[in-house]
């Protein structure tokens, strides 16, 4: 898909939005490794941030981020030390209390991807944030590493994963634009998929920096562009200095939960709800988003969609020749509409 040739209507559009640059960054590479790992289909403020913070925590680091740029700082938490401390994936999901897999279905622990990306990275020679940044300077580098990460189960829909990881250790053309990100651009006459609309954030952000005489971020834009999208149905965001949320909100006392065995709660209830109307002629279920005694429900049910969508994709982008193609396609996006119906009733 290939970006539209008029980019006023969008130009005009993130004029009217709030930018504003990166007001925090993560001292460590091994801190960027967890965040980049556990976002993937997670809720940010309540699982992503917790987990990032245990280990921090953890490994002593007082205080785990600061304002950008991070540089002539020593990482505190280099990946040999990373990788010697957390030596077995009992020993990180004994510190993190996460047990969250990369996909619902034939995913590892997201604490195992972890331990695999950065084993990955250390053994190409990137172990600090210093490491990481200059790779990015090195494109034959670059390209030779992320061959090596691209193994690692669960990155998501055209690298997200990797995207994300250089992004958090500073490199803020790369972004990983989401649905949202995704639905607003169309909206304002740029539709396009995720890996197009990384080209037409970057041409964007060349034009408001003309536009405002500053510098202006892909990465500024597309958080703006989430947050103004996010802000329209529900306020998620707890503190303005916190980063984006990935996900709907839960209930705070959920905090590292196994979002699956959740899931697998809410079906058995669902199930037993089938069978009590099972004998009715309607075959229509209502689902109480606000139904206090279900405060984790919508964030389960798009959750779900969304991984049964992305696992499907998945699926066939490594066998194109599917015998189930067609109905793969048509699955995912009846999953993808029906997460749309969700977010929009809020």
């Amino acid at each position: 898909m290939s970006a539209p040739a008029d980019l006023s209507p969008v130009i005009e559009a993130v004029r009217g939005l709030d930018l504003r640059p990166r007001r925090w960054q993560w001292v460590s590479l091994s801190l960027c490794v967890v965040d980049a790992v556990y976002s993937i289909g997670a809720h940010y403020d309540q699982h992503v941030l917790p987990v990032v913070r245990r280990v921090a925590a953890d490994a002593g680091i007082e205080t785990p981020s600061v304002p950008p740029p991070v540089t002539d700082l020593t990482d505190p938490l280099p990946l040999e030390a990373f990788l010697d401390r957390y030596d077995t994936v009992d020993a990180l999901l004994a510190v993190t209390n996460n047990r969250q897999r990369t996909s619902p279905r034939g995913g590892i622990l997201k604490a195992e991807a972890v331990l695999q990306y950065a084993t990955i990275l250390h053994e190409h020679g990137i172990r600090t944030l210093d490491d990481a940044r200059v790779l990015l300077d090195d494109p034959q580098g670059l390209d030779t590493v992320e061959t090596a990460l691209r193994t690692v189960p669960g990155e998501g829909g055209f690298g997200v994963r990797r995207g994300y990881l250089w992004m958090l250790v500073g490199d803020e053309d790369i972004i990983k634009p989401d649905r949202m990100v995704l639905r607003w651009l169309a909206r304002n006459g740029a539709d396009v998929d995720a890996a197009t609309a990384r080209t037409v954030l970057s041409e964007l952000a060349t034009e408001i920096t003309g536009v405002l005489g500053r510098r202006v971020t892909a990465w500024e834009i597309d958080h703006a562009i989430w947050t103004s999208a996010r802000s329209v149905r529900t306020e998620l965001h707890t503190d303005e200095d916190e980063p984006r949320l990935e996900g709907p909100s839960i209930d705070p006392d959920t905090r590292g939960m196994d979002a699956m065995a959740e899931l697998a709660d809410i079906r058995d209830r669902l199930d037993t709800v089938l069978a009590t109307i099972g004998g009715q002629s309607s075959r229509r279920v209502v689902v109480d988003l606000d139904d206090p005694d279900e405060p984790d429900l919508h964030f389960v049910l798009t959750a779900a969609l969304r991984e049964w969508a992305d696992d499907l994709r998945h699926q066939l982008e490594d066998d194109p020749e599917h015998p189930n193609r067609a109905d793969f396609l048509r699955w995912a996006e009846a999953a993808d509409r029906l997460h749309e119906r969700i977010d929009e009733a809020l």
